[in-house]
């Protein structure tokens, strides 16, 4: 039997602050990526009633926290991935997520491409995982030229 549950997505430190556009995903879920409305909600549906709970990944990410190397008053440097169990026993009911505001940048150090995809999955562009990949491409880009082109032929790639 069909079930849905309405995620409802806020600010830790402001449970009134809802965190419209905030990104659902789930590759149980179709479409596997929603965003959350004007009033931080986003509604979970399992049409077909075959899941007795789907794991969804929230995130708020970056808009521009630095310009010109220094902090953007306009920026923000987003929220920390969280995953979230949602569960078909809550059927029709409201369940509230909170996410923590990320750390803000520090804008004067040259920026490093972010793998969206690893950090993700880990929840953190801090994570171990994150910084053992950054490590790995600045060796592999400092150890020749060819190293460094490789480098750059992956981040073109990626970047399509």
């Amino acid at each position: 039997m069909a079930w849905s549950v309405t995620l409802e997505i806020v600010d830790c430190a402001s449970p009134s602050k809802l965190l419209s556009g905030a990104a659902v995903y789930s590759p149980y879920l179709t479409p596997t990526t929603g965003y959350a409305d004007a009033n931080g909600q986003y509604i979970i549906v399992d049409p077909t009633g075959l899941y007795d709970f789907v794991i969804v990944t929230i995130s708020k990410p970056a808009n521009e926290p630095c310009k010109d190397k220094k902090p953007n008053p306009n920026g923000d440097p987003g929220y920390i991935n969280k995953n979230f169990t949602v569960d078909k026993v809550n059927d029709g009911k409201v369940q509230t997520v909170c996410l923590n505001k990320a750390p803000m940048p520090d804008c004067t150090q040259t920026a490093k491409p972010i793998c969206f995809i690893v950090t993700a999955t880990t929840g953190s562009p801090e994570s171990v995982e994150v910084n053992r990949l950054r490590q790995l491409r600045d060796r592999v880009s400092a150890a020749s030229g060819f190293g460094a082109q490789l480098i750059d032929m992956i981040y073109g790639e990626y970047a399509q």
